[in-house]
């Protein structure tokens, strides 16, 4: 199997592709990593071109551009050992340059068609850890300059909405799989993507802003253990692996922020999803999440609701977007949510889940 996968700098994406590849390993897979950009500085030192990692951007083009080609002439002659279904190549790449405020090509399309891959995937990082990791880095001094804070995180998030969008036409293109997956997230999701396709994709909807205080510990502490059950019978997209707004920037608004925050949940998270499970731990109404469900139910997902009306009287509002019964907690949804899932389905959970204990007890 072959997937190309895109971030922007500083999303730490090479850390969570290495997790992968260790994930798909100890579960008896093959798997390796071409990333492009090691490479190209390989191939650059072997022929002795001076290009160093702080001022590559001020390559000329057509140097760039060969120096690109010569490396995806060697991935494409070693794809051919890594297009089994026990393994797993990964081409990791830049959709987009960001050089002193201009959006650039990042890869050859015509070397994109010949790695004829099965999967494309944006690996997506907060952007507040995009903020840390580039602030390190002299060749981003220009991104910084006097800017305050807010400023520099929606030019990271514009760049993510670039990289997104660029890599989705890709996609779109080859008439391939497209995902975004947090890279936060753990290494099992693109396993799964790529070596169980059968499994349903839910996105888990909670009202996140309104839980940070800390009365809401054990609220919380019931999202996770939620999520771990999830976890073991489908592909989950969690939103807290990918959000950008801390306690401080939600003391006022910032609508370009704001707006970055709704597009990735509703155009870029969920539309890759089977379905949407909104839970509410607690009597609180969240208009994210509220917008969450109704996006799924309108666009034919399935919806399931959690919320504990037994404690307060809902609202007809919120219960208007799915067409199960509305669930008072979390064990209550449990069965139903298996009846849905099947028996057929349930067994090669089953199955699966045998692989894994055989694989993580050695």
């Amino acid at each position: 199997m072959i997937i190309v996968t895109t971030a922007i700098s500083g999303s730490g994406e090479m850390e969570h592709l290495e997790r992968v590849v260790a994930y798909a390993e100890k579960m008896g897979k093959k798997a390796k990593i071409f990333n492009v950009a090691d490479l190209f500085f390989e191939q650059a030192q072997k022929i002795g071109i001076r290009i160093s990692k702080e001022k590559v951007l001020n390559t000329r083009r057509q140097t760039m551009a060969a120096l690109q080609s010569s490396v995806s002439e060697r991935i494409v002659a070693d794809l051919v050992h890594w297009a089994g279904h026990d393994s797993l190549a990964i081409i990791n790449v830049h959709a987009t340059f960001y050089r002193r405020g201009i959006f650039k090509r990042g890869f050859s399309s015509y070397y994109l068609s010949q790695f004829n891959a099965d999967a494309y995937i944006n690996l997506l990082s907060d952007s507040e850890a995009v903020f840390g990791n580039l602030s390190l880095r002299p060749q981003w001094n220009f991104l910084f300059g006097n800017r305050n804070k807010s400023e520099i995180l929606k030019k990271i998030m514009t760049w993510q909405s670039d990289e997104v969008k660029d890599t989705e036409g890709w996609a779109e293109r080859e008439q391939k799989n497209f995902f975004v997956i947090p890279t936060r997230s753990s290494p099992e999701v693109i396993y799964r993507i790529i070596f169980e396709p059968w499994r349903k994709i839910f996105y888990l909807g909670m009202p996140i802003t309104h839980l940070h205080d800390e009365k809401y510990a054990e609220a919380r502490n019931r999202i996770n253990c939620f999520a771990e059950w999830l976890r073991k019978h489908v592909i989950l997209i969690d939103p807290r692996h990918v959000e950008p707004l801390t306690p401080e920037m939600l003391a006022q608004i910032d609508k370009e922020i704001y707006h970055q925050v709704v597009e990735r949940d509703l155009e870029w998270l969920i539309p890759q999803c089977n379905g949407i499970i909104a839970f509410h731990p607690e009597v609180i109404v969240s208009a994210g999440v509220n917008n969450e469900t109704r996006e799924v139910f309108e666009t034919n997902g399935e919806s399931f609701l959690i919320y504990p009306y037994d404690k307060k009287s809902v609202s007809p509002f919120l219960i208007e977007w799915t067409d199960e019964i509305v669930f008072k907690n979390e064990d209550e949804f449990k069965p139903r949510f298996l009846e849905y899932l099947g028996k057929d389905y349930l067994a090669k959970v089953e199955e699966a889940e045998k692989c894994y204990n055989r694989n993580r007890n050695g």
